[in-house]
């Protein structure tokens, strides 16, 4: 997974990754092509999903569950305040 969303590879019988026309998934009725380098990008859904996709590669394919993510944010942080810095009052 990146910032963006998934990133999908098709690999061989001997682990390589699949390039060339004809590589990549079929998902939501979309043919989602491989880049020269055989990457394939998925963006991030509005909501976790688990559907169905078709991985092809050539004149082969297979069926696959493939579960769509979200985006996620987090944010952390910490304040560091000294006793002197902080007024205390109303708020009129």
């Amino acid at each position: 997974m990146t910032e963006a969303g998934h990133l999908c590879f098709v690999l061989d019988d001997d682990r390589k990754i699949c390039k060339g026309e004809n590589v990549g998934l079929w998902i939501e009725n979309k043919f989602q092509a491989a880049k020269q380098d055989g990457t394939i990008f998925i963006p991030y859904g509005s909501h976790p999903q688990t559907m169905k996709i078709i991985i092809q590669a050539g004149d082969f394919a297979q069926l696959w569950d493939f579960t769509r993510q979200t985006e996620k944010f987090l944010l952390s942080c910490n304040f560091f305040l000294n006793e002197e810095s902080v007024l205390l009052g109303s708020n009129a």
